[in-house]
């Protein structure tokens, strides 16, 4: 499995330039090795037009380095696959930390190419379904300690939920205008179960 996240190499001509560092646990810290770390090129939002080769890989190393060398370029995706690492192929759900910062898709610009530290950061999918019950008027919908709020109900809503560890209680508390509020402890544990689905009275 691969997800994607994006670090700049925005460049006016076809000198050769790297990007290296270390890819990490973002809850263990630990380094994660023989993983293959892919750097793509992207286009998204540049006008240059020559743009180097397309694509660079490199397994890392004992202590999570990688080193990736290029001609060029105009910026380029950067993605994980863990399909030879045996620890970390059953990471389902994650999203990328690159020096500290979360990547998705987008292109992370003023970021330093030498000495990047990737983390690898799971998440569960909260996936909240809503009952009409005649005599409730629901509020909103609050997840403390991921700072989440939902105010806006449909049929369902999903959250993903970036975790801090892997095991924990996930506290929801749905507020009600004419009633008190209801406090749901849902346990959660990212190996077994990724997806939480909850059916919340509206």
């Amino acid at each position: 499995m691969v997800f994607s996240s994006c670090i700049p190499i925005e460049l006016f001509h076809n000198d050769t330039y790297a990007v290296s560092g270390v890819l990490q646990n973002y809850i263990t810290h630990q380094y994660i090795k023989d993983a293959t770390v892919i750097a793509e090129y992207s286009n998204q939002g540049q006008v240059i037009k020559f743009c180097g080769n397309q694509m660079k890989t490199d397994v890392t190393d004992e202590n999570g380095g990688f080193d990736l060398d290029f001609e060029g370029g105009c910026g380029y995706s950067l993605k994980i696959d863990f399909s030879s690492n045996k620890e970390y192929d059953k990471f389902s759900k994650y999203q990328l930390i690159v020096n500290d910062k979360a990547s998705h898709s987008e292109i992370v610009r003023d970021i330093n190419a030498y000495n990047v530290v990737v983390q690898i950061q799971p998440y569960i999918s909260l996936d909240l379904r809503y009952k009409d019950v005649s005599h409730l008027e629901l509020k909103e919908i609050r997840v403390p300690e991921f700072n989440i709020k939902i105010d806006s109900f449909e049929y369902r809503t999903n959250e993903n939920i970036y975790l801090s560890k892997f095991i924990g209680i996930l506290d929801v508390i749905a507020y009600y205008e004419n009633s008190d509020p209801k406090l749901i402890k849902i346990p959660y544990n990212y190996f077994e179960k990724p997806l939480i689905i909850l059916e919340v009275d509206k």
